[in-house]
């Protein structure tokens, strides 16, 4: 069996926390969805999902949600883990998950060791009419022998009915074959058709990474930056508050920079030994939140 490189373990157990799970989120809780993602042996890494029932939220508009991850110490920790809603039905799991079904709408994506989602008090993300299910997608790698620890979201409503209503929206762009002891680079462009307030980000990428730019290309010309993390650290991936618009017309930008080491090429994948190029942006109005390339 494969064991996971020296490296990478290291930004693993850097990213997480050093003994007992996160601080709670600063509020009080309307359901915690508790899992205990279970990869087999040391070395591996899974995506396991597990399903839940939207009803233990209520009918609040979500407005906070914190991901309490297993301590550095344990058996096995978890890279990330995202919520989503389904209209459909899906078991409580865990179930094997690398890709999501194509209905899945996403709420949520954490870290360990990041700073919890926080809406501004007037904004909050409604479940989609017809939510049938909740699914936490739990990105997790085995580091040695011993018993899985629990993972949770904690979620909390919004306290009163939000002026504004939010959604996700993914942005990605393509990875290239990574040449070995070469940088790379990948940008990726998408125009929004309504104007659009921009309040959280979430750029992702994996431990080869070197920088991230998010940016606003204004359709009369000029751009602006979303985002720029620079230098990447693969340990060290948080969600970003955002008080930006995007007019109609407008393109967002999402640009990656790696930097290969190594003697291997390096592929776009699911995995942490490969790359991936993501800007998951949180924006209102929810019915607007969409990017077409």
């Amino acid at each position: 069996m494969k064991s996971l490189p020296v490296g990478l373990a290291a930004s693993i157990l850097l990213g997480c926390a050093e003994a007992g799970l996160e601080p709670v989120a600063p509020c009080s809780p309307d359901a915690v969805l508790a899992f205990r993602p279970d990869p087999a042996a040391p070395g591996d890494e899974s995506y396991l999902c597990f399903g839940f029932d939207p009803a233990a939220l209520g009918a609040s508009p979500l407005r906070a949600i914190h991901l309490e991850a297993p301590p550095a110490s344990a058996p096995v920790v978890i890279h990330h883990a995202s919520l989503y809603a389904l209209r459909g039905a899906f078991p409580d799991g865990p179930v094997r998950c690398e890709a999501m079904p194509d209905e899945a709408v996403g709420l949520y994506v954490g870290v360990p060791g990041g700073d919890p989602l926080e809406l501004p008090e007037d904004v909050a993300i409604a479940l989609p009419e017809g939510t049938a299910r909740l699914v936490v997608q739990a990105h997790a790698l085995r580091l040695a022998e011993g018993p899985a620890p629990e993972g949770r979201l904690r979620v909390c409503g919004a306290a009163r009915a939000p002026e504004h209503l939010a959604a996700w929206m993914r942005l990605h762009a393509p990875v290239p074959a990574i040449r070995p002891y070469h940088q790379e680079s990948s940008t990726e462009m998408c125009t929004v058709s309504e104007p659009l307030h921009l309040v959280a980000a979430w750029p992702h990428m994996h431990r080869i990474g070197a920088a991230f730019h998010g940016a606003i290309l204004a359709k009369g010309g000029g751009r602006r930056a979303l985002i720029d993390v620079d230098p990447w650290r693969f340990d060290e991936q948080r969600v970003y508050p955002l008080h930006e618009a995007a007019a109609a017309g407008d393109a967002i930008e999402t640009t990656c920079v790696w930097n290969n080491p190594g003697s291997d090429y390096v592929f776009g994948g699911t995995r942490t030994e490969d790359e991936m190029c993501g800007q998951a942006l949180v924006a209102w109005p929810a019915e607007s939140a969409s990017c077409a390339r």
